[in-house]
């Protein structure tokens, strides 16, 4: 799939700490899912399910399962 390619590459081109990729991977892909999820929708649509999504991302930390959070957005605060 294109979009992974980019996407994940991005990752790869621009290191970045492990637990700040881990949680840009997975924001990908949940980004991907709603692409496909949502794909007649208007982008006004989709930014407001966007905007929802992220009003309950998950915090995670490096101890944090990803796959617990599937196809839900997730977040880290930098100290």
């Amino acid at each position: 799939m294109w979009a992974k390619k980019i996407t994940d590459w991005h990752e790869h081109a621009f290191p970045n700490r492990e637990l700040a990729k881990k949680m840009d991977l997975h924001n990908n892909e949940v980004g991907r899912f709603i692409f496909s999820e949502y794909s007649l929708k208007t982008e006004y649509e989709v930014i407001k399910i966007l905007k929802k999504m992220t009003l309950i991302s998950v915090k995670v930390d490096s101890s944090s399962n990803f796959v617990d959070f599937k196809n839900k957005l997730v977040h880290i605060i930098n100290d």
